[in-house]
């Protein structure tokens, strides 16, 4: 393949970054966005052309930031979204993209979502594996727990990807979070 037909991340040097031990803009112990930011001229020095950032959204953090519990905003430990669309910004006039580590496979008990469909209220669970639907039905409270919460400790154990959907919350996510991608 030559270069003009060659996707950028089939080459890209990309550089991996999780916020919380990389580097702290403040006196807190943590890292944080503002504290990437000011290393970004330093990873351009190293000849990178991407960041992979690890979650940053919020999160009780029980599972390192995977365990996502609000797909729109980030953790407040890491900082603001002013602080993100400052990284966005001050990376892409170096030259460097940002590759946004997105868990869409599961959410943190603490989602609205998950918390939705153990409250069974309209909730329609769908299980998928591999992208085809096995089964789909609606989320009925068994004692203190329901379906969706039975699952959970399942989804852990699964090689394939099991999704779980609530509704009416079912959302997109790409539209809003990957809006970084179009900057």
């Amino acid at each position: 393949m030559n270069n003009a037909t060659t996707p950028w991340w089939k080459t890209a040097t990309v550089y991996q970054i999780y916020p919380k031990s990389f580097c702290d803009s403040g006196a807190k112990g943590t890292g944080d966005i503002q504290g990437i930011i000011s290393k970004l001229d330093y990873l351009k020095s190293l000849g990178i052309d991407a960041i992979w950032l690890t979650p940053v959204y919020e999160s009780p953090m029980v599972d390192n930031g995977y365990d996502i519990s609000d797909y729109y905003a980030i953790n407040p430990d890491f900082g603001t979204m002013q602080d993100f669309d400052e990284l966005l910004e001050q990376a892409h006039q170096r030259g460097i993209r940002i590759i946004m580590d997105i868990v869409v496979n599961h959410t943190s008990t603490a989602h609205k979502w998950f918390q939705s469909a153990l409250e069974g209220k309209d909730s329609l669970i769908a299980i998928t594996i591999s992208g085809k639907i096995l089964l789909m039905v609606k989320s009925q409270p068994i004692g203190s727990l329901s379906l969706v919460a039975m699952l959970g400790s399942l989804m852990r154990r699964v090689v394939n990807t099991i999704c779980i959907y609530s509704q009416p919350n079912r959302q997109t996510l790409t539209g809003k979070t990957l809006r970084c991608a179009k900057k």
